[in-house]
């Protein structure tokens, strides 16, 4: 309220306040000046000595009296239009009776009352500083002309008049452009503080991480998406931290022109790899540098997805055209079984001719599951209700597995219900055959909660046993890899898929909440998209 327009002042609250107090101090000051003067005599006066000595000191009594009043009505905040002019009409009145006593315009003092008309016209409307303006030269051209003051001087007193009105519709003009001015102003900056709310929400919500940092790699600036990059916890600031070490060394590079072997880095063990890039703020060397920071993870989903989609539909042809002539092979083999005239070794290569046929069929049929496979109709879960329903229905079907479960309450996530079974009835199956192989042992072990890196809800599933060799791990989602002689290679490179078309990622992970007294075993974790950010990405 302090700096906004009364509506019956030309001015703001505080700059009424500001200018009635000069004008005050300035009364003040005047009337301390003039009775000083007739104190020393150095006024000449119209009348007789003794009257307008008596005369000029009441007005300046009457002037201190004014001022005290002009300066209640500011600490108290009354100023108006009214008050105002009555104020300023007052003071002419005043004035004028001195200009009468000391002599009239020739003296000089009709000067003084053109600041009480300037100060009034900048608290008055038109109209009203028109009529103080007038009043003003009514006031001098009596003082003037009717007072009996010999010589009268009515041309002084006329100029005198036209200078009061001039300095009012002057100072009218330079108020009206000053508030458009202001209030142009007032509508640019709001125009320059709704683009930077504008320029900050989008630099916020960006998957690009950015990053302004100086020369010597300390951190001006950053959206969410670098704090989420760089650092083990979404909330922690990095503003005036230092970059970390390894964007630092090629930062430094950078600035020495020098070639850097790879822009991909690893800042964090628990986050992906990460595509670095700089451009300099300004163009000069000492200038800040913005960093423009990728998440390699979803290129490479979305270069996987491509390839795999054209491997999709590559096969799926194939596989249309070998189901027929395996139907016919599995057929004559079902013939072939149903002769008398068989004997034990030609029954087992029929039985391994049907084998095969079946294992093909179900190479075949994921497949083709795979190419026809419907968009991803994600809700929000509740994942340990949903978990608790699921395991119910899964060991009907599993008498002697054990699970145990670790699920965060109230964590939520966004899935297609249909592929999560699919993807954990894979991962548990595979889990619970592998635990046994270890030493018969057929448990497994789900942990879910939220991921403090990135704050993404996540789920492991844990088995116990032999675990895999190194140089295996990257080839695990690759469509028909296996280490099983009877196996289709196609269950994790399906649940890939799923895990993708639902915005979520699966890899090998390192978990620490596996029994350290098990065997190697392995934690497959799928990292879900965060449910409030799903759509948006959508």
């Amino acid at each position: 309220m302090e700096n906004q327009t009364v509506s019956i002042t030309n001015l703001s609250r505080r700059r009424q306040n500001v200018l009635m107090s000069f004008f005050n101090l300035y009364r003040i000051a005047l009337a301390s000046l003039l009775f000083l003067m007739i104190q020393l005599g150095w006024l000449s006066f119209s009348f007789s000595i003794e009257n307008a000595r008596e005369t000029i000191i009441v007005s300046l009594g009457f002037y201190l009296v004014l001022c005290a009043i002009a300066i209640a009505i500011t600490v108290k905040q009354l100023l108006s239009q009214t008050s105002v002019l009555a104020i300023m009409i007052t003071d002419i009145m005043l004035l004028t009776l001195a200009l009468k006593t000391i002599g009239g315009v020739t003296s000089g003092l009709g000067n003084l009352i053109i600041v009480s008309v300037a100060v009034g016209t900048l608290f008055l409307s038109f109209r009203n500083s028109l009529l103080l303006a007038a009043f003003a030269t009514s006031s001098v051209v009596y003082t003037e002309l009717l007072s009996g003051i010999a010589p009268n001087n009515p041309q002084q007193a006329a100029f005198l008049g036209l200078a009061f009105f001039a300095t009012t519709i002057v100072i009218q003009y330079l108020m009206s452009r000053t508030r458009s001015s202001e209030k142009l102003a007032e509508i640019q900056a709001e125009n320059i503080l709704s683009l930077e709310a504008t320029n900050q929400l989008i630099l916020q919500r960006m998957h690009t991480g950015i990053i302004v940092s100086s020369i010597k790699g300390i951190i001006h600036t950053s959206n969410q998406a670098a704090a989420r990059l760089i650092t083990d916890s979404e909330t922690e600031s990095i503003q005036n931290k230092k970059l970390p070490p390894v964007i630092c060394e090629l930062l430094q590079q950078w600035l020495n022109q020098e070639h850097i072997a790879s822009h991909i880095v690893k800042i964090h063990p628990k986050m992906p790899e990460v595509f670095v890039n700089f451009t300099s703020l300004q163009n000069n060397k000492n200038s800040d540098v913005i960093i423009f920071m990728e998440d390699t993870s979803k290129t490479a989903q979305q270069a996987q997805q491509l390839k795999l989609a054209s491997l999709g539909r590559f096969t799926a042809s194939i596989a249309h055209e070998i189901r027929n002539p395996l139907g016919a092979i599995s057929h004559a083999a079902q013939l072939l079984e149903e002769s008398p005239n068989i004997d034990q070794t030609d029954s087992r290569m029929i039985q391994i001719i049907k084998n095969h046929s079946q294992r093909m069929n179900t190479i075949i049929e994921n497949i083709l599951q795979l190419s026809r496979r419907a968009e991803s109709n994600a809700e929000i879960i509740n994942l340990k209700d949903w978990l608790m329903e699921f395991l119910v229905i899964f060991q009907e079907a599993h008498k002697d597995a054990r699970i145990e479960t670790r699920v965060a309450d109230d964590l939520m996530i966004k899935f297609d219900p249909s592929h999560l079974q699919q993807v954990l009835t894979n991962l548990i199956s595979n889990g619970l055959r592998y635990s046994k192989m270890a030493g018969n042992r057929c448990e497994v072990e789900i942990v879910a909660g939220i991921l403090n890196a990135n704050n993404q809800p996540y789920l492991d599933v844990i088995d116990f046993g032999p675990g895999i060799s190194a140089e295996n791990r990257d080839k695990l989602f690759e469509p028909f890899f296996t280490t099983e002689k009877t196996g289709t290679g196609l269950g994790l490179f399906l649940t890939k898929e799923l895990c993708e078309a639902n915005q979520s990622q699966i890899m090998l992970a390192e978990s620490t909440e596996q029994d350290p007294s098990a065997t190697i075993g392995c934690c497959f974790r799928i990292l879900f998209s965060h449910p409030n950010r799903l759509t948006y990405m959508e």
